[in-house]
C-alpha cells in the first residue's frame, strides 16, 4: 500500500469526521439530519480505512489516529439518549428501593446492632455509674453539656451552614465506613456500629437525666 497516496485520498473524510465529532461533543443538537447522515458515512468509510491500515499499513501513528476518531464517532452514534431530570431521579429512587429490598436483612441487622449498643450503654450508665467516664470521655463532655443545657436558636445562616456541613460530612463518613468495613471483612463495620450506638446511648442517658430526652 502506498501510504502517502492512501492518506491523500482518504484524509478529507477523516478531517470531516473529526470536525463533526467536535461539534457533536459540544452538543448533539449542533448536528442537523444531513450532518448525522454525513457522520454515519464518514464513520463507515473511516472504519474501513482503519481495517485497511491495520492489515497492510506500517504507520502506527496513522493507525492510532484512525482508531481514536472511529472510537469518538462510535460513542456519539451509539450513546444512550439523555433522560429528563425526573426520569433520572425516578431511576435513582428505583435503584435505591431495589437495593434496599435485596439487602434488607443486612440493613435490619445494622439497625438492630446500632440499637443494641445504644440501649446497652444507656442501661450500663444507670446500672453501673462508673461507666459514665468510659462512655463520656473528657473530650466529649463539653459537647454533651451543651446538649443538656439546650441548644441555642440558630440564625438562618447558621442553619444553612450546618445543613451544608452535614450534607457533605455524612456521605463521606458513609463511604469511609463502607471502605473500612470492606477491607476488614465486616469487623470495621461492627466497630462503627458499636461506637455510634454507645455514643448515642450515652447522650440519651445524659439528656434523660435533665428531662430533655424528647429534644434529642
Amino acid at each position: 500500500m502506498n501510504e502517502e497516496r492512501f492518506v491523500q485520498l482518504r484524509e478529507p473524510d477523516w478531517q470531516r469526521l473529526v470536525h463533526l465529532c467536535d461539534r457533536a461533543d459540544a452538543s448533539p443538537t449542533f448536528l442537523n439530519t444531513n450532518d448525522f447522515h454525513e457522520l454515519i458515512r464518514c464513520y463507515r468509510r473511516t472504519s474501513g480505512d482503519l481495517s485497511t491500515a491495520r492489515t497492510i499499513g506500517s504507520n502506527p501513528e496513522m493507525i492510532t489516529f484512525l482508531n481514536d476518531i472511529v472510537g469518538r464517532a462510535y460513542a456519539i452514534l451509539y450513546r444512550a439518549p439523555r433522560k429528563s431530570f425526573l426520569a433520572g431521579l425516578g431511576q435513582v429512587l428505583g435503584t435505591v428501593a431495589e437495593t434496599g429490598r435485596r439487602r434488607k436483612w443486612f440493613i435490619f441487622g445494622s439497625g438492630a446492632g446500632f440499637l443494641v449498643f445504644a440501649f446497652l450503654s444507656y442501661w450500663l450508665m444507670d446500672a453501673v455509674p462508673a461507666t459514665r467516664d468510659v462512655f463520656i470521655p473528657p473530650a466529649s463532655r463539653d459537647n454533651i453539656r451543651s446538649w443538656t443545657r439546650g441548644l441555642p436558636e440558630r440564625s438562618a445562616g447558621q442553619s444553612a451552614f450546618a445543613t451544608g456541613m452535614y450534607a457533605s460530612h455524612n456521605p463521606m463518613a458513609a463511604i469511609s465506613g463502607m471502605s473500612v468495613a470492606s477491607v476488614s471483612f465486616g469487623a470495621g463495620g461492627l466497630y462503627f456500629l458499636y461506637v455510634n450506638g454507645m455514643n448515642v446511648g450515652a447522650l440519651a442517658n445524659e439528656m434523660n437525666r435533665v428531662g430533655r430526652l424528647p429534644m434529642l
